[in-house]
């Protein structure tokens, strides 16, 4: 199974132009979930993956 790549997903968030809570509220993730994830305090399910790569336009590779 894929984990996620926190730093990754940062700067992928970064490179959109948007907050961390900007990109929650728009992608449909709460941003208290996103916050967890991107603190490593929790692990995000492959199907959450698949959505924020969904939101990201990118491959799985570029956040796990």
């Amino acid at each position: 199974m894929k984990k996620l790549n926190r730093q990754k997903l940062q700067r992928k968030i970064e490179e959109t132009g948007d907050t961390a809570f900007a990109f929650a509220k728009k992608h449909g993730f709460t941003y208290e979930t996103l916050r967890r994830w991107l603190n490593g305090e929790r692990e995000a399910k492959i199907s959450n993956i698949t959505k924020l790569c969904f939101a990201l336009e990118c491959p799985i590779s570029d956040i796990a």
